[in-house]
């Protein structure tokens, strides 16, 4: 049963096409590159973590994410701090919520980048292969000890 679901789940991911612009399109939505921007504030201009992901949690409240929404965030925090003043520009924030920038980013194991997919990829070819092995030994062996099985069989009925 497994070996024929693994056969189902190649094919289908052989012959599956997709629409990898709209793809891109729909992954900018809904602010889901907002922790990005939250990560940015605290790698680029040493914001605390908590801090930083507070001010961008307000801005998106507020329904946009701009210079103008996050330093109205930091403000009504009270934080004392002008995200400007610290040299944080629309351009960066734009980038920051850039899908494929937010992607490129996070290359840590288990990570959507495409250098930390490639090797889990790798990874997981070997670990096919080693299951695949693994199957057909025991594939083989139940086949002979079945044969053997139906030999005694036969050999005590005669």
């Amino acid at each position: 049963m497994q070996r024929e679901s693994l056969r189902l789940l190649i094919d289908m991911l052989s012959s599956a096409t997709f629409e990898t612009e709209r793809m891109k399109e729909e992954a900018g939505k809904g602010n889901s590159t907002a922790t990005e921007l939250a990560d940015t504030l605290v790698r680029d201009y040493g914001l605390p973590f908590r801090t930083a992901h507070n001010i961008v949690g307000r801005a998106v409240s507020k329904g946009s994410l701009t210079l103008e929404t996050l330093e109205a965030s930091a403000k009504e925090l009270e934080l004392g701090i002008s995200l400007s003043g610290k040299g944080l520009t629309q351009d960066q924030i734009d980038k920051a919520l850039d899908v494929v920038h937010s992607v490129e980013v996070r290359k840590a194991t288990g990570g959507p980048a495409p250098f930390a997919t490639k090797i889990a990829i790798a990874d997981r070819k070997k670990l096919l292969d080693t299951d695949s092995a693994f199957i057909d030994e025991r594939l083989a062996k139940i086949a002979k000890a079945k044969e053997d099985l139906l030999s005694d069989a036969r050999r005590l009925v005669a």
